[in-house]
């Protein structure tokens, strides 16, 4: 799972269900819910059981920013354990998506920069969970019919 803080435009561009950290209005802990389906303004969302159509005003309202992503267990994104692994996953996955294989590190800032990411050029849980939501089609989407 990539334990992330991030903000709307991001979650929405990965595609990804999600889980969100709410502020509760009326708690001092946080609670949870999980984003199932965006459709224009309005999210899907579950929470205590039970499913709810919210605006996402509303969700950025109450959200903490932090995001729990759950990531497949059979991706090699997920499972990369070395560094040299992770590069070489990352390589390939960029490969995929169209990128100059010829120039790793220009490709992966220019997919870093092209995903709002920090281009820092590192292989980090960001940028993984973000080579996985665009290059792997088999995959869970919060949009239908978007990759």
């Amino acid at each position: 799972m990539a334990d992330v803080t991030t903000h709307l435009s991001q979650v929405q561009r990965l595609n990804l269900p999600v889980v969100l950290e709410m502020a509760h209005p009326a708690r001092r802990e946080p609670c949870f819910v999980a984003l199932l389906r965006l459709a224009g303004d309005e999210a899907l969302v579950s929470a205590d059981l039970a499913e709810l159509a919210v605006s996402l005003s509303e969700i950025e309202r109450y959200w903490t920013k932090r995001a729990l992503f759950p990531w497949p267990t059979a991706s090699p994104l997920a499972t990369a354990a070395s560094p040299n692994e992770r590069q070489a996953v990352a390589r390939a996955a960029l490969v995929r998506l169209g990128y100059d294989a010829s120039d790793p590190a220009r490709a992966l800032l220019r997919f870093q920069n092209e995903t709002d990411l920090v281009p820092d050029g590192t292989i980090g849980p960001r940028t993984l969970l973000a080579l996985y939501a665009l290059s792997e089609r088999n995959r869970p989407a919060l949009v239908r019919g978007l990759p």
